[in-house]
């Protein structure tokens, strides 16, 4: 094999192993139900109770309260509020946001060390509905991720981490309102 046929077999595997990469690589969310009014328009917005939808791992006890404290931590970070909270009376012009994690999956720590590119990679989703509360009306639903793929000898999932990434999605949702 000559130096030029090990230069394009080297630019082949780079491209590959790139390409490779970059497929596990997606946006944080996905918004199911485009808003039909701006979120950023509301003065309050109430975080929910988390939902557990039955999910392959078994859940840390205390995800749900980690998540629901986060998201409110994350909105109120973005000072778009009046009041965030866990609670709030009935008033006006409060958002309502309901989670439920479907999905929380600790992947295999081995297959991220060993194999990688993505193999093995643990998952937190978590599917939210936002609720115009005093109309009790559905404004939008999104899917939100976090992900773990890596780091040294396969990374540690962390679900206080995987929460906050999560909590950050919606926050930033609810600054862009798309």
């Amino acid at each position: 094999m000559n130096n030029t046929s090990r230069s394009n077999l080297g630019y082949v595997l780079l491209s590959i192993a790139i390409i490779v990469s970059l497929a596990g690589c997606s946006p944080g969310y996905v918004i199911t139900k485009a808003p039909s009014m701006d979120v950023r328009l509301f003065k309050n917005v109430e975080v929910a109770k988390v939902q557990i939808r039955t999910t392959e791992t078994e859940l840390p006890s205390y995800i749900g309260m980690l998540l629901r404290e986060a998201m409110v931590d994350e909105i109120i970070k973005k000072q778009l509020y009046h009041k965030v909270s866990t609670e709030l009376d009935e008033g006006e012009s409060i958002l309502r946001i309901e989670p439920t994690i479907s999905e929380f999956d600790e992947g295999s720590r081995a297959a991220r060390a060993l194999i990688g590119l993505g193999v093995g990679k643990g998952k937190f989703k978590v599917k939210c509905i936002f609720i115009d509360k005093e109309r009790n009306q559905a404004v939008a639903e999104g899917a939100f991720a976090s992900e773990v793929s890596g780091g040294v000898w396969g990374g540690e999932v962390d679900a206080k981490q995987m929460t906050i990434i999560v909590a950050e999605q919606v926050a930033n949702f609810l600054s862009r309102n798309k």
